[in-house]
């Protein structure tokens, strides 16, 4: 019987199930794809590999598709291990005999440089699905009780990408402009919609590809007022949903050569940390992501962690907004492309550590994130021998042990703050500044890994799942990106946020722009008066210590110091020049913090009869100030590490403190839900980790439990540790 693969709720999270039974997905994936590494996972436990199969080694001319390297692939994997699950990765880019003959179908520059088959054509697409249909046909007839997913990839990297996104290229070629004019005649209809709409517009027939000049000047700064610069906004509205449109597509076509037994992924969604700016992110092809999780077609999205936090002492995050992917009932697979001391050291791009010691702790601080956060994983070795170590596959077959023990648990969240994610405010901004589509990214600290290390969890959403999220679960609201918000998200704030004493955060720009671009719909938003400043500057905030409870006095030690002017105390911000920059003139608001250039209010908090704001004009803050609000607000602060003494004293400030070098043991990162504690420690030192309610805590990595019951746990670790902590109600040893 062919098997069946789905997605279900299961332990408060999307779960796949095999022929009915729940899966922890955690698999191997090797780029090399070799018969060692197969068999020495299998070996480890597991039954899920990946098989990558490009379809230009298999479409070998017009007409004729040559099926061999398809069965050699699936058939190694399925001689090292019989009962394999496998997840078929198909690599859809088009082959150079096509391309030669299909010259106009290419992505073309303004210079008429070509980059591979652009997205919107037409034909590649077409004739590229009937080719799927066939291999999928071929798997579901021969290797139908093993594929439990089709995951489909194109573009730059086989994930979505324009081929250039970071060259600021946008495709040019003849079919993405027939195809932006066929979206925008779905948009306005007729000429006279687009002349209204569209300043110096005249014809939908007659609309082409922003100029460079056009897309990177902004009427207030960077900021693009809509009312004005409609065509830049509405072109890479249409070019973020092109891909999605397509994923979509591929879906159906899966699904129906399956009969829907099988589940579709696809490589997208990768907003926070692929991205660097807004530039980067309208070029990229991304910010669809709301319309692929609106269809019920698409199960799984997947993507590697962070590349640019994976060092030892940060949070190795997911580039996407995994907790809306889990509200819309499908599943995050995240790529575990770590390096380890194995790697060849010209590979040392992302943090290669030196030792197998560290490559642990790195490893096991990946699987904790993953296991906590309720999505499924696979461990990829991009080259070969990264995991060929006898420590290390000690270590995967242990973490597969504890996977599939961990499907007995209830692993939903236990978050009370959630943040918020915007994707219509990308198109607002030229870039030109450090307001990113996560104002944390930058080459300075970036948002998902900053919010790590606030001693809470947290959970992430786009602001258009805002009436699908039980609010009441939260009590502190952060508004990452938030500057352009819909009328239906105003409305839910007003309506279902702002009330019930909640706290609510907001970064950088909020609500500048709705409709146009104007200073009181942000006044209206954050409920504070302000202004702004349009001349392009650095914006430090300088922390006022000791005015309100939120910054208690005797907290200054623990926040990560900046140098400005000679004076490293309680700083933080950007020296990137940013414009517009927003400062309170609130009379009425309690201001926390003020810009070290003009001393103008760049931090603040104002309290309303149901509910709190607190305003902060940088890009972002660091953990310690962001730990100070939540705590504030109620939450609870399970890292209520610390920092030693000498740690706090001027010589151990100058010495090495800074926002990207995370050094105080409350900022270590930290994973939490209803059964996991996981905490990832650099320096060595004393923890104290501090539960809701006292629990039975178990050692899962050292297999000991270290209290019967506690709710406080107090023990000095060495450097370069990851722990996991067993929190749930029924005992560990008894969950099998």
């Amino acid at each position: 019987m062919t098997l069946i693969s789905r997605i279900g709720e299961f332990g408060g999270v999307p779960t796949v199930f095999i022929n009915g039974e729940p899966v922890f997905l955690l698999g191997y994936k090797d780029g090399s794809q070799s018969q060692t590494t197969y068999e020495n996972f299998r070996d480890a436990g597991y039954q899920t590999a990946y098989c990558n199969v490009k379809i230009e080694e298999i479409w070998i001319s017009q007409g004729v598709i040559d099926l061999d390297v398809l069965h050699a692939s699936l058939d190694r994997i399925i001689e090292s291990n019989h009962d394999a699950y496998i997840i078929l990765e198909l690599h859809a880019n088009a082959p150079d005999w096509w391309l030669n003959i299909h010259p106009d179908e290419e992505q073309v520059d303004r210079s008429g440089q070509k980059y591979g088959q652009s997205l919107a054509s037409e034909l590649w697409f077409t004739e590229t699905c009937q080719v799927i249909r066939n291999i999928v046909r071929e798997c579901e007839k021969v290797y139908g009780d093993h594929v439990i997913l089709y995951l489909v990839g194109a573009g730059h990297t086989w994930e979505w990408f324009y081929r250039t996104p970071l060259r600021y290229v946008v495709d040019c070629s003849a079919p993405m402009i027939t195809a932006y004019r066929r979206w925008l005649r779905s948009k306005y209809e007729n000429d006279s919609h687009i002349k209204a709409a569209r300043v110096g517009e005249n014809s939908i027939n007659h609309a082409t590809i922003p100029a460079w000049e056009e897309i990177i000047t902004g009427d207030l700064g960077s900021i693009r007022d809509p009312s004005r610069q409609r065509t830049v906004i509405d072109f890479f509205e249409f070019y973020n949903t092109l891909a999605a449109d397509l994923i979509i597509k591929l879906a159906q076509i899966i699904k129906e050569e399956c009969g829907g037994r099988k589940l579709f992924g696809a490589f997208y969604g990768h907003l926070l940390d692929w991205i660097d700016n807004p530039l980067t992110g309208q070029h990229s092809g991304h910010f669809g992501l709301r319309h692929v999780l609106a269809s019920d077609l698409v199960d799984v999205l997947a993507g590697p962690n962070s590349y640019m936090n994976r060092s030892m002492g940060h949070m190795t995050s997911f580039p996407s907004i995994t907790d809306s992917i889990k509200l819309h009932g499908k599943l995050w697979l995240a790529e575990t492309d770590t390096r380890t001391s194995l790697a060849d050291p010209i590979q040392d791009i992302c943090g290669r550590p030196e030792t197998i010691e560290a490559s642990l702790a790195l490893l096991q601080r990946d699987f904790c994130h993953a296991l906590v956060q309720g999505v499924d994983m696979a461990w990829f070795s991009l080259f070969r021998g990264w995991y060929d170590d006898l420590i290390i596959m000690r270590f995967m077959a242990q973490a597969h042990a504890i996977a599939n023990r961990a499907l007995r648990t209830e692993r939903g969240s236990v978050a009370e703050v959630a943040v918020f994610v915007d994707e219509h405010s990308i198109l607002a901004s030229t870039g030109r500044d450090a307001y990113r589509v996560d104002p944390f990214i930058s080459m300075e600290p970036r948002a998902s890994d900053l919010l790590a290390h606030m001693g809470c969890p947290f959970d992430i959403y786009l602001t258009t799942d805002l009436n699908r999220v039980e609010v009441s679960q939260y009590k502190v609201f952060i508004w990452l990106n938030c500057t352009w918000l819909d009328e239906d998200i105003l409305r839910a704030i007003q309506t279902h946020i702002k009330r019930d004493q909640k706290y609510l955060v907001w970064i950088g720009l909020p609500g500048l722009v709705n409709g146009n671009l104007d200073i009181k719909h942000a006044a209206d938003l954050i409920g504070m008066n302000l202004d702004f400043r349009d001349t392009p500057s650095e914006a430090f905030i300088k922390v006022l210590w000791g005015v309100h409870p939120i910054l208690p006095r005797e907290n200054l030690g623990t926040l990560l110091p900046t140098w400005v002017d000679g004076d490293f105390e309680g700083y933080f911000g950007t020296n990137q020049l940013l414009s517009p920059r927003l400062f309170i003139t609130d009379s009425e608001a309690i201001a926390l913090g003020r810009y070290s250039r003009d001393g103008e209010v760049g931090f603040a908090y104002k309290e309303f009869g149901g509910w709190k704001s607190v305003f902060i004009g940088t890009p972002f803050a660091p953990p310690a100030i962001l730990r100070q609000i939540v705590r504030y607000a109620g939450v609870h602060i399970y890292n209520q590490s610390d920092a030693p003494e000498e740690e706090n004293s001027e010589e151990f400030q100058r010495a090495g403190w800074s926002l990207d070098a995370i050094s105080n043991p409350g900022d270590d990162p930290l994973d939490v839900n209803d059964s996991f504690l996981a905490l990832h420690i650099k320096h060595g030192g004393r923890r104290r980790i501090v539960l809701p309610e006292p629990r039975r805590i178990s050692d899962v990595f050292n297999g000991m439990v270290v209290s019967e019951e506690t709710d406080t746990i107090e023990m000095v670790f060495p450097k370069n540790q990851t722990i996991l902590y067993y929190i749930g109600k029924i005992p560990w040893e008894e969950l099998g």
